[in-house]
């Protein structure tokens, strides 16, 4: 991540393995959003469509409800709008238990990447040429001198799974029936590593719980390291516009499109199907939008929506990060504190149901993954030099 010139021989993407489950298709029409809900995403996710503000109204009245029961519903519903990590942090206080707070994260993952409601876009006047040049300056400045002052430090990851797959694999969902909700799919944590600008994952304390480990399924490669850079690199060379201002926490965010063709992108999606012997590995279009602090360039969210060309199997390859303060040592950094990713694939796949029919059947799979980044510390390493009268330490004296 040491400016954009460097960052660039990294790629960052997604990786994949797909499980060899049966559902419902997906009726037709179903996967489009409308225009309204989204300025990019292409497809939906099934559930009854609310705003931010009947959400908020459905929480209060669900304030008295059973965990269950509001959990449920939740996976039921599909946000029409963004619902913003300060929205969602106030409604999952409200909330009667773990599995509605559950379900509520998987309902605001899902809208990641839609506009936000109307009343969180700002009306302030767009910015004329100067200022845009300005801001943009303020941001690769930001990427080329103050990126690279990060110590070296280590965070853990968690990672929780969802998915739209049959929860009962041995159950045949009779076609044209609707497609699953998300629903839950199990945790993992991973203690990554930021070392010289570098992005590490240790495998050795990996945990998880149920059954989809994150070697498995959904993986995220490059948002804690080169995303910024490498998003922004491939921007300037491909196109990247003013788009809208946001209200912030803490003020205005100018908001900015990125568009970038496929053979300028850096972005890559590695997938393999259930009757593939070898992963499918490609880099792909994409657009998606970078929100920035005006007055410093600091960039405080960013998404990544692919591109795929017509036949491809997969439909979404989509990352959401979010930046904020973080204490390291006795100084605090900017940081990635949140991450979104989404992945839907669409194929063929062999019924393991005794019942299902015997050709091979149309799928689709949805994975989402809600990572949080917690628990910086900086990494340090520490040498002494004994000399022939002191005792090593591991030496009983």
């Amino acid at each position: 991540m040491h400016g954009v010139k460097q960052s660039l021989r990294v790629c960052l993407g997604l990786v994949v393995c797909l499980p060899c489950l049966v559902h419902a298709q997906r009726r037709s029409g179903q996967q489009n959003m409308g225009s309204a809900e989204s300025a990019g995403s292409a497809h939906a996710f099934v559930g009854k469509p609310v705003s931010v503000a009947e959400l908020k109204q459905i929480v209060t009245l669900d304030e008295k409800k059973r965990d269950s029961a509001a959990a449920k519903q939740f996976f039921r519903l599909r946000l029409t709008e963004r619902l913003s990590s300060a929205n969602l942090t106030l409604l999952k206080a409200a909330l009667p238990g773990a599995r509605a707070r559950t379900a509520l994260v998987a309902l605001a993952d899902a809208s990641a990447f839609l506009d936000p409601p109307a009343d969180e876009i700002s009306g302030a006047p767009r910015p004329d040429p100067t200022e845009q040049r300005r801001i943009l300056s303020l941001m690769v400045n930001y990427l080329a001198k103050t990126v690279p002052k990060l110590p070296n430090f280590y965070a853990t990851r968690t990672t929780a799974h969802y998915d739209d797959t049959a929860e009962d694999p041995n159950v045949q969902v009779a076609p044209g029936d609707n497609a699953e909700p998300l629903h839950w799919g199990g945790v993992s944590s991973a203690t990554v590593v930021y070392n010289d600008g570098k992005e590490v994952a240790d495998p050795g304390p990996l945990k998880h719980k149920q059954a989809n480990p994150e070697e498995m399924g959904l993986v995220t490669v490059g948002t804690f390291g080169p995303i910024q850079a490498t998003v922004i690199g491939d921007g300037v060379r491909s196109q990247m516009a003013f788009s809208r201002w946001e209200q912030g926490a803490d003020g205005l965010v100018a908001v900015f499109r990125v568009a970038v063709a496929k053979d300028k992108s850096h972005y890559q999606v590695t997938y393999r199907g259930p009757s593939q012997t070898q992963a499918k590995e490609q880099p792909v279009a994409y657009h998606g939008d970078v929100s920035v602090d005006p007055a410093t360039g600091t960039i405080l969210r960013l998404t990544i929506e692919a591109d795929f060309e017509p036949g491809v199997e997969v439909m979404r390859a989509d990352i959401m990060v979010e930046y904020g303060p973080v204490d390291i040592g006795a100084m605090s950094y900017i940081c990635p504190v949140r991450s979104v990713s989404v992945f839907q694939w669409h194929g063929k796949v062999e019924p393991r149901n005794v019942f299902a029919p015997a050709n091979r059947l149309d799928t689709e799979i949805t994975r989402l993954n809600d990572v949080t980044f917690a628990r910086y510390h900086m990494f340090r390493a520490e040498v002494r030099v004994l000399t022939g009268d002191e005792p090593s330490p591991n030496q009983k004296p």
